[in-house]
């Protein structure tokens, strides 16, 4: 059985491929078009390259694909928009293409099972933020279920948002552009983020009021992109301390969620966890029971979604 798992509609399109219940290759369409972060609604409606440069990988053809996994990002968005557009498949694929039997996965349970299919652990927690959740699995008779998921994730992108805007930080992943400024900072305001930041009974807990008026008091209102390289050292040193800050008191919220909702022994995967300051801070906090998905960023789902619909346990063909 060689299924064609697919991801990345309206940005990181990517494709990966199970042979027989492993993971045998996969690719991001940004890497043939160059352009980065892209999505196969923007060539063409379908991630061409990439279908064509794992199916070389592999050594086979599109008339060798049994199967379609697709992530569901239409059940993430309101556009109700299906997914990948046949009419946009090159024609010589079109016709092998649209006979082929199609599942959909949920961007979130695409998460959760790359990380289930690369670890021993007994579950998994997923904190993603396109679309924001989090939720927590577990294997019941060697089966990855859904145990149940929380709110707040939304309110936490947004207040990740506006910190790294008023601190000078850029990016598409507030929580990278945090991640980066932070460097070798101190969490010296931990205090502070304690009363902003937290984790409750229904999911994270914000209070993006406070939040705003520490880092007014601290830092002042956010610098131009003319200012920045007219800052002391000292105002430098306290926006990477604020933003350290930030993402050590995060750590310590993924961590109350993980002993609320989770075992010992726990993969983390999602989106969130591409921030090395945060994973470091939560090996520290969780122990050597704490594992995390390869490939948190979306890119991952097209290797999720093959393992969804396949149960596929390895990624011996990818090298990782």
């Amino acid at each position: 059985m060689n299924v064609l798992g697919i991801t990345g509609r309206h940005c990181h399109a990517a494709v990966a491929l199970a042979v027989d219940g492993t993971i045998a290759a996969a690719a991001s369409e940004e890497t043939y078009v160059r352009v980065p972060g892209v999505g196969y609604e923007q060539t063409g409606g379908f991630p061409s390259r990439a279908v064509e440069a794992v199916l070389t990988r592999a050594g086979l053809t599109i008339a060798d694909v049994n199967r379609l996994a697709i992530v569901d990002e239409a059940a993430a968005d309101s556009t109700g928009d299906d997914g990948a557009a046949l009419d946009d498949v090159p024609a010589a694929w079109r016709a092998t293409i649209a006979a082929l039997p199609v599942g959909k996965i949920d961007p979130v349970d695409a998460d959760a099972r790359l990380s289930a299919a690369v670890t021993q652990a007994d579950d998994v927690l997923v904190f993603t933020l396109d679309p924001p959740a989090v939720a927590a699995y577990g294997r019941t008779d060697g089966e990855l279920r859904l145990r149940g998921r929380a709110g707040g994730v939304d309110r936490l992108a947004c207040a990740a948002r506006s910190l790294a805007r008023a601190l000078g930080a850029s990016g598409a992943n507030p929580f990278l552009a945090l991640d980066r400024l932070s460097g070798r900072g101190e969490g010296e305001f931990m205090r502070e983020m304690e009363d902003a930041l937290g984790w409750g009974p229904h999911g994270v807990i914000v209070d993006q009021e406070r939040l705003a008026r520490v880092t007014h008091d601290l830092v002042g209102a956010a610098p131009t992109d003319d200012d920045l390289w007219l800052m002391n050292i000292k105002a430098q040193q306290r926006r990477s301390a604020l933003a350290a800050s930030f993402m050590d008191r995060l750590a310590v919220v993924v961590r109350d969620a993980t002993r609320r909702l989770c075992g010992e022994r726990v993969c983390l995967g999602g989106a969130l966890f591409a921030s090395t300051r945060l994973n470091t801070s939560l090996v520290r906090l969780l122990g050597d029971g704490v594992t995390f998905a390869p490939i948190p960023e979306s890119a991952g789902r097209a290797i999720g979604a093959v393992a969804g619909a396949r149960g596929a346990d390895s990624l011996a063909g990818l090298g990782l």
